[in-house]
């Protein structure tokens, strides 16, 4: 999921004429700053679109050249108000918004605007046990060209790049203001939350710097790590034949031992160990697969309408579902929901919330053979910050809205978005399919609908 805003703008002046100046906006991606750019380079990415996708282009309006008059703060904020739908629009068609015209466009505006000329830098990519590899790339180097790098390093084939991804993280007991969490602290040393998985249209180095320069006064710093990006263990196979792909889940899989986020027996607890010590990692891995708490990101706390409203809950994205945990009754509690019975799902705002601070995930979920619920929940809202990890705008027009507004009548998704989910019980060992990674599919394109869903069977029911 992208989402892309342009909340300021800035008048500058140019640098060789102190008495000419321009505006420039401020273009922020999934409500983490990217770039500022001038309207003539906007417009010049339109024209580029237009020759390459023709009739294909369907997005709204670009904001039409003034040739007559000077621009005041109104049609300013005008332009910028249309600009931003007008880049909302086109990245909701996926060949646009994973090509590389899109791509190369926004790398070049955040290089730009970043200011320095391209320089041979040292990049730190830190793995699960927190030491760090450095890496000797360029500045505008793009997030494919370091991965591929950090790859060679690190005796990974290249062919299975694709497993692992490149994401910006800070200390998990620090909150974006520097400030302590409200949580029980983990002992490991090297404990960090992912905030951000870095894609092809920005250069990692360049994203690290401008997320620290905002962190310099609270001395909260993130980092740059790599993190598998496979969450269904069945895919993981291929990769313990690889060097560095053993590598790399060899040492997620023990930090994750280590935090207590993946909950085993003492038993399981002593045959790893002993695997460890032997230093036989492929077979650590292998009982690793066969553990049910085995394979999940844990993001940042959110507050859910589901069991009721003002939840806290921990949100745990793996094996093919999405876990909430949280406290009901004095009791520890679970609910998971399996990608395999999402039909559609939509991500927006509450029309009645500030768009910075609340944000609503939605799924017409299958409960029972032929008996769909819905689901609304504030699960992508972060209780601590009010920083909602992705961002929607409920005025651009989706598939999913359409396909919700055409089937309210069987209440799909009713008006007062009221939870009617009952519990479901799962068997965490049953046997894996080849689906779509669904963190992936979340994180990665505009939600619309599951593309496994078709294949559903009685026995995901």
């Amino acid at each position: 999921m992208i989402h892309i805003a342009i909340p300021t703008f800035q008048t500058l002046t140019e640098k060789n004429d102190p008495f000419k100046k321009y505006n420039v906006f401020d273009i922020h991606v999934n409500s983490w700053y990217h770039a500022s750019v001038r309207y003539s380079s906007l417009y010049a990415l339109h024209e580029k679109l237009i020759e390459n996708f023709g009739f294909r282009l369907d997005a709204p309006d670009f904001p039409p050249k003034k040739l007559w008059r000077a621009l005041d703060n109104k049609a300013i904020n005008e332009r910028r108000e249309g600009l931003a739908k007008y880049l909302q629009g086109i990245i909701q068609n996926p060949d646009i918004s994973r090509h590389h015209i899109l791509e190369r466009a926004f790398l070049d505006f955040q290089v730009s605007s970043f200011g320095s000329s391209a320089e041979a830098v040292t990049l730190e990519v830190f793995l699960s046990d927190g030491r760090p590899v450095n890496i000797e790339c360029y500045s505008n180097d793009v997030t494919n060209v370091v991965l591929q790098k950090f790859a060679r390093v690190i005796q990974l084939d290249e062919s299975k790049m694709d497993c692992f991804g490149l994401f910006l993280s800070r200390p998990r007991n620090q909150d974006k203001d520097g400030s302590q969490e409200n949580i029980a602290s983990s002992s490991v040393v090297f404990d960090q939350l992912c905030v951000r998985w870095l894609k092809n249209f920005e250069a990692p180095y360049i994203s690290q710097q401008l997320a620290n320069k905002d962190s310099e006064e609270n001395g909260s710093f993130y980092k740059v790590v790599v993190r598998r990006t496979c969450w269904d263990p069945s895919t993981e196979e291929p990769l313990l034949d690889d060097p560095g792909g053993l590598k790399l889940l060899y040492l997620q899989a023990l930090n994750d031992v280590h935090r207590g986020v993946m909950k085993i027996n003492p038993d399981i607890k002593d045959k790893l160990q002993a695997f460890q010590e032997q230093g036989n990692f492929r077979q650590f891995m292998r009982l690793c697969h066969l553990q049910p708490t085995y394979g999940y990101e844990i993001l940042v706390p959110v507050i859910s309408d589901y069991p009721r409203e003002n939840t806290k809950c921990q949100l745990k994205v793996g094996r093919r579902q999405i876990l909430l945990e949280y406290e009901d009754n004095g009791f520890h509690t679970q609910t998971a929901l399996k990608s395999t019975r999402i039909r559609v799902w939509r991500v927006s705002h509450r029309d009645n919330q500030p768009i910075s601070s609340q944000m609503l995930f939605q799924i017409e979920y299958l409960v029972a053979k032929e008996e769909f619920n819905s689901i609304a929940a504030e699960i992508l809202q972060d209780h601590r910050t009010h920083s909602p990890a992705f961002k929607f705008d409920d005025s651009v027009q989706t598939k999913v809205l359409e396909k919700l507004e055409a089937t309210k009548a069987s209440s799909i998704v009713s008006d007062d978005l009221i939870i009617k989910e009952p519990s479901v019980n799962y068997d965490s060992n049953e046997s894996y399919e080849s689906l779509h990674k669904l963190f992936k599919i979340i994180s990665h394109t505009m939600p619309f609908d599951n593309d496994s869903f078709d294949d559903i069977t009685d026995a995901d029911l």
